[in-house]
């Protein structure tokens, strides 16, 4: 090898080793983080979007700036093509026609949306920003998403979840972040949705299920996964659709504080009385049941009151391993005498009773924290109902709704979503 050739060698050898010297250093150039960060600002809130086009499907042809903190995405698959963001005064779904959405749009990210050329509507009462489709409100073309969203920085600190109760919901919180505090779902054990349809789940001592649901898709990634007992928190995104609010959680992570608790007997009388018998004493009426309102008893009939006693006598409950008892259902009270509304629609408990006329067992009446005013169709729960500790343990538990009416009162008692838990 010439000396020229060396030379070369050398040259190299030691070019590599400053390369390698300054890599074990970290003396390298990072590539750098591209921040978005936009050159406008909003001229609207989105309360103001709302409020100037309130209508079904409105075309915005003015120069409508809003911005928000994205408060949902299509992470989970719980929502789809659709993200929400949230500002002081409301929040807002915006529909777009694409799909990983949550790469772009994460939680906490701030956005800016240019909304002329955009459509807003409601479908079914939900306001959406989108675009127009068939003449309704729909979702915003792909190739159109970057002309109107804009990020703005990185994702900073997502928004705080506002404490609503479930029976005190208005339309001002709809596509709002918020969490429901103490609360225990009707439904605890099944899946969050089936497999080719949405779940739908109530809450005890929310307001009825026609009312208010928590809803699911069955695209969620936790759909298969069993709703909790006991009680705790949940918070997700509110919606509406027609006259009854929905609930949306966004992932796992909303529900929290649940601790799974034994479930002993659980009736919701759904599609029959289950294994409930209904036992006339008194009168010709008897306890039925209502696809509706679940099981129904009255002593009105053929326009007149009629003088009935009539027990609804659970099968037996296990409570083997007990070391707790609560009792809970949903309950409505209407027609009747309201000073009679305790008095005449109680519940009992027993561990002898086989079968026949109640009086062949013992009895003991329990008590109901929470009763209907007597006076509407609204159902409440019955708040949680303790069983003594004399039957924690035993296996031929039962559970009896006793009803009493006159010749000159009759009150419709309807009954829904009765357990038994540790």
């Amino acid at each position: 090898m010439n000396r020229k050739n060396v030379f070369t060698v050398i040259v190299l050898f030691a070019a590599l080793a400053v390369t390698i010297s300054s890599c074990v250093k970290g003396e390298f150039d990072e590539p750098p983080i591209n921040i978005p960060k936009v050159d406008f600002k909003a001229n609207s809130t989105i309360a103001q979007l709302l409020v100037k086009f309130p209508g079904s499907i409105d075309s915005i042809n003015d120069t409508v700036i809003i911005s928000g903190i994205v408060t949902a995405n299509d992470e989970s698959g719980n929502l789809y093509k659709k993200i929400v963001i949230q500002d002081e005064t409301a929040g807002i779904e915006i529909d777009m026609d694409q799909t990983s959405l949550y790469a772009d749009y994460r939680i906490g990210q701030r956005v800016f949306v240019k909304c002329f050329g955009m459509y807003i509507g409601k479908y079914n009462g939900l306001p959406q920003l989108g675009y127009i489709y068939e003449g309704k409100i729909g979702r915003l073309p792909a190739t159109f998403i970057k002309n109107h969203i804009f990020l703005d920085s990185l994702p900073g600190k997502a928004v705080e979840p506002m404490v609503v109760s479930p029976t005190n919901l208005n339309l001002s919180m709809v596509n709002k972040l918020v969490r429901m505090e103490n609360v225990s779902f009707t439904n605890a054990g099944d899946t969050w949705a089936p497999e080719d349809d949405y779940g739908e789940h109530g809450l005890e001592g929310g307001p009825d299920p026609d009312v208010f649901i928590v809803r699911t898709s069955s695209y969620a990634n936790f759909a298969g996964l069993e709703v909790p007992s006991g009680s705790g928190t949940i918070q997700g995104i509110l919606s509406i659709f027609g006259e009854t609010f929905q609930l949306t959680i966004r992932d796992t992570g909303d529900i929290i504080g649940f601790k799974n608790i034994q479930t002993f007997f659980s009736e919701s009388f759904s599609s029959s009385l289950g294994g409930f018998t209904a036992v006339s004493v008194t009168g010709a009426q008897g306890w039925v049941h209502d696809s509706q309102y679940g099981a129904k008893m009255t002593g009105y009939s053929a326009g007149a009151n009629n003088e009935n006693e009539d027990w609804l006598i659970s099968p037996a409950i296990d409570m083997t391993g007990a070391t707790g008892g609560l009792l809970r259902f949903s309950h409505a009270i209407n027609k009747g005498n309201v000073a009679n509304v305790a008095t005449n629609h109680t519940v009992w408990i027993s561990k002898n009773y086989s079968s026949g006329a109640p009086s062949t067992a013992e009895w003991e009446k329990l008590t109901v924290p929470g009763y209907p005013p007597g006076n509407n169709w609204t159902f409440i729960s019955s708040g949680d109902v303790m069983i003594p500790s004399s039957y924690w343990g035993q296996t031929n538990v039962r559970i009896a709704f006793k009803y009493l009416c006159s010749n000159s009162e009759s009150a419709t008692w309807e009954i829904k979503n009765v357990k038994v838990t540790e």
